[in-house]
């Protein structure tokens, strides 16, 4: 195998010696025939096209439409018209199967299972990789850049994978790279004839002189190395969310009676605002209960705040639901006021849920179905989960219990454990000292933890301290420190800094994901939607457990404020009534910010949350305007900076100095040669070049005697010694470049606008040269750091002096 089929064979191999990275993301290796039979077609189609001479834009377009018939074929057959052609029912089934592997990529962690749309989706990707690298190595002939796609492939399992990727698929992939240098290398170095086996030396070789044949060619493989570390380190630290699990830190197996099997939990905690923000506010469950006031049905917890996010900690399968009750949750003691609640949930818009949405803290739970042994509990968190995710309209009965502390008993807080105070205390390090200081002002002279966690939840309440906003703006300030300035922004905001500023007041502090109670039909059936999607901080009290606070402002609809949280409000007479430390808040209405009313409307709740739907229904689709009109500009771009840069070359043309202007108009007719795809024999004179030119092009008379001045001139600038001006250098540019352009084709001109070769290649000339400057580096700072030795004369020659 020689020349373009090895070249072409060989960049098929790197990518799926790349793309083997993926298996540790995967259970099974069932999506590696579909990868490589899509594989195999691109590189088989582009090896064809290049073989008919076909225009090299076209090359990776006739690949994409093989690449589409295979995936019809393979995935959507039974669909497609004539059972080869894409039609409405072919797209409906792309979208489901594409549906399909996001819904397991954000629901399980590595490995996931391999889906019929994991498998669609693997062997897309894989293939798109393949049109890339065969256009950037095979096509155009850079195979050091392919390099880029291939490392954008090898990431993705690196981030995944929690335990790291095998330094094997690290060596594979680098294999199948250096297989293709190594190929195109052969191809350049055969054509100049057979390869001399000797060495030359800098310097006597037995006194340990340098190898000077390999300069050059080291200096390219220091270059590579040099841009694959950078790359290799810069692209997860610019890319947002890179280091977060890209299949989603789902759950895996671990659903045996008793077991205490070690898992990592999905974090719907940051796609919270998204689901705030929805156009469409469905619905996501209907239920019943047996309370007229329930409380919030949670998803998750999360306890870890790594600075910017907070994320759940590992979870413990600690038995199945279906097996009977759960045993007493953490920290509830028996004298703890309570009430038994049962709730009938049914579920709309949530399939493949990870998480069972319920009231806290659970007792028992039964699943109605086939999967009701799949969902199991873990005794630490209160949360119920499964591997395998919820199906469609779930039905399931939940025991819980409505906890409701007294103020005294929360007031008389005892002392806790150091270990479990120091888990839910830690924060790292960056925290803004703002952030400290601005706790111990809000908490002030209070002394037991439930006065500085009452404290910090009325500070966030206050109407003239903070304002609840859906479409608070993004910012690269420290998050902490930018909410705290500005003062507003959405429960996700309010929660994760309470937590964070109640743990630097020393209060054991968690945040939980779920929903708010909902709306209340006249049947009495709750419904709840994506715009009750809500989270909140919780406080750990000794004999209570986990309680709830509320800091998110009263906008926010459907909040409820605990009432153990609430002070009692002075009598009709004005009298303040004696204030009972045991009193079980919940035990009567509250007063003065208590829960508002449900099941009548419109009420302020309702209010605030139909014009939170009014202002998004009017609000402009800026994104749908924008983002094609920055793809317009992207595309234009060259274009834009192709003519800038014509007419200041022209600009200089016209100058006074004769070799200026003999200069600028040369590298403008050459860069409009090079633009066009036009034969530029360098290692000619400019006369021989324009006279190559007009031979070529069969130029008429008047663009070829504008050609022939412009070679001429350019002569005289550069062999002569006083070189006379000469005048009118900017028009012939003008009319040779009109006369060139006229024997083009009409893609040879669209490519010269769109994408003037002349322009990248300076972008590549710009990156080289910044890689050679990074490669001589250390050889420039060893020559400074180097001591500098003085000879002395030798006797003969200070005697010759004397």
């Amino acid at each position: 195998m020689t020349g373009l089929p090895r070249l072409t064979v060989t960049a098929a191999v790197a990518v799926l010696l790349t793309a083997l990275s993926l298996q540790p993301t995967l259970q099974n290796g069932s999506w590696l025939v579909p990868t490589v039979l899509c594989v195999s077609v691109v590189a088989g189609v582009g090896y064809l096209a290049r073989r008919l001479h076909t225009p090299r834009l076209l090359v990776p377009v006739l690949e994409v439409a093989a690449l589409g018939v295979v995936l019809v074929l393979r995935f959507t057959q039974d669909v497609a018209v004539w059972g080869v052609l894409p039609g409405r029912d072919v797209l409906l089934a792309t979208q489901a199967l594409l549906d399909e592997a996001f819904s397991t990529i954000t629901s399980y962690s590595s490995p996931a299972p391999v889906t019929p749309g994991m498998v669609f989706l693997l062997a897309l990707s894989v293939a798109l990789i393949a049109v890339v690298v065969d256009t950037v190595a095979v096509t155009y002939r850079s195979p050091a850049l392919a390099g880029l796609p291939l490392l954008v492939l090898y990431a993705v399992p690196v981030s995944v994978v929690s335990n790291g990727v095998s330094w094997i698929y690290f060596g594979i992939a680098s294999a199948g790279w250096l297989a293709l240098l190594l190929a195109d290398g052969r191809e350049r170095l055969g054509g100049w004839g057979r390869r001399l086996g000797t060495r030359a030396y800098v310097g006597d070789p037995t006194a340990g002189g340098m190898p000077a044949i390999a300069e050059p060619l080291g200096a390219v493989g220091r270059r590579i190395g040099v841009a694959s570390v950078a790359l290799a380190v810069l692209i997860p630290a610019i890319v947002p969310g890179l280091s977060e699990a890209v299949f989603g830190n789902g759950v895996s197996d671990g659903t045996g009676k008793g077991s205490s099997k070690t898992v990592n939990t999905v974090n719907p905690y940051v796609s919270l605002g998204s689901d705030l923000n929805r156009p469409n506010d469905s619905v996501v469950l209907t239920y019943t209960t047996s309370t007229d006031t329930p409380d919030y049905l949670r998803l998750v917890t999360l306890d870890t705040f790594d600075g910017t996010n907070w994320l759940p900690s590992n979870l413990e399968s600690s038995g199945r639901v279906a097996d009977g009750a759960l045993p007493s949750p953490p920290g509830l003691s028996d004298s703890t006021p309570r009430e038994e609640i049962t709730t009938q949930v049914k579920t709309v818009e949530l399939t493949e849920s990870t998480w069972l949405p319920a009231p806290y803290p659970i007792s028992a739970v039964t699943v109605e179905g086939d999967s009701a042994n799949d969902w199991v509990w873990d005794s630490s968190n209160r949360v119920v989960w499964s591997p395998e995710g919820s199906e469609p309209a779930l039905q399931y009965s939940v025991q819980s219990l409505a906890v409701n502390p007294t103020r005294g008993q929360l007031r008389t807080q005892e002392s806790l454990d150091l270990n479990f105070v120091s888990a839910y205390t830690s924060l790292p390090l960056t925290i803004p000292d703002v952030v400290r200081e601005t706790a111990k002002e809000v908490a002030g002279n209070a002394i037991s933890p439930y006065q500085k966690a009452v404290a910090l939840q009325n500070w966030f309440q206050d109407p003239k301290q903070f304002r609840y906003d859906t479409s608070s703006p993004a910012t690269k300030r420290d998050p902490l420190e930018a909410f705290l300035t500005s003062r507003r922004g959405f429960c996700q905001q309010f929660a994760g800094t309470f937590a964070v500023m109640a743990r630097s007041l020393q209060l054991p502090t968690r945040v939980v994901v779920g929903f708010v109670p909902g709306d209340r039909t006249q049947d009495g059936t709750w419904t709840v939607s994506w715009h009750d999607t809500h989270a909140w901080p919780e406080v750990y009290f000794e004999g209570a457990g986990w309680v709830r606070f509320e800091p998110t402002p009263r906008t926010g609809a459907g909040l409820l404020i605990p009432a153990w949280t609430i002070p009692q409000t002075e009598s009709p007479g004005g009298e303040r009534p004696e204030i009972n430390e045991n009193e079980t808040p919940g035990a009567q209405p509250s007063t003065g910010a208590s829960e508002l009313p449900r099941g009548v409307a419109p009420d302020e709740r309702d209010r605030d949350k139909l014009a939170l739907e009014a202002a998004q229904a009017n609000q402009f689709p800026w994104a749908w305007v924008l983002v094609p009109l920055g793809i317009l500009i992207l595309l234009l771009l060259p274009w834009a900076v192709r003519i800038g840069q014509r007419r200041r070359r022209l600009t200089e043309a016209g100058g006074a100095d004769p070799r200026v202007a003999a200069a600028a108009a040369w590298t403008e007719l050459a860069a409009t040669c090079a633009d066009l795809d036009l034969a530029w024999p360098r290692s000619r004179t400019p006369r021989q070049v324009t006279a190559a030119l007009i031979a070529d092009r069969s130029l008429a008379a008047t663009p070829a005697d504008a050609l022939r001045r412009l070679g001429l001139a350019t002569e005289r600038a550069r062999y002569s010694l006083n070189p006379a001006p000469v005048l009118g250098l900017a028009d012939d540019v003008e009319v040779a470049r009109s006369g060139l352009r006229a024997t083009a084709t009409k893609q040879q001109r669209i490519r010269a606008s769109v994408a003037p070769v002349s322009l990248l290649s300076r972008l590549s000339n710009a990156a080289a040269d910044t890689l050679d400057w990074v490669d001589a580096a250390p050889r420039r700072a060893s020559r400074a750091l180097r001591p500098r030795r003085t000879r002395k004369p030798s006797p003969d020659r200070a005697k010759t002096s004397a």
